[in-house]
């Protein structure tokens, strides 16, 4: 899904200060997580009026960047293909965050009880 709008900069200010009030623990399970709360931030760092962010895009889990950012596709996690980092630098600076839930499949099946 690709959103576009023109939105005011008192505006942008103030989501980034809300989202800046959340807190995420790696063991609380709801809430605004870490990763969430970047690429939302990011978005709004890298808002250009008018221009349509796809929101399915893969967004740098520790920065936030998107392809258009960096020139390239960020490149997905070697051990669990689900997160996301645009380069090794931002892999090791989210390492702390993402360590707790960086599971192979094989890990996270579930058995039926």
């Amino acid at each position: 899904m690709r959103a576009g709008a023109r939105i005011r900069q008192a505006d942008l200010d103030h989501l980034r200060e809300l989202a800046k009030g959340f807190r995420w623990q790696a063991w609380l399970r709801d809430g605004f997580r870490h990763v969430g709360k970047v690429q939302f931030l990011s978005a709004l760092d890298h808002y250009e009026a008018g221009t349509p962010r796809d929101f399915g895009e893969p967004s740098c889990f520790q920065c936030g960047k998107i392809k258009a950012n960096i020139g390239q596709a960020p490149k997905k996690c070697g051990k669990c293909g689900r997160a996301w980092f645009c380069n090794v630098e931002c892999q090791k600076a989210a390492w702390e965050n993402h360590k707790p839930v960086c599971k192979t499949l094989e890990q996270c099946r579930f058995v039926n009880v």
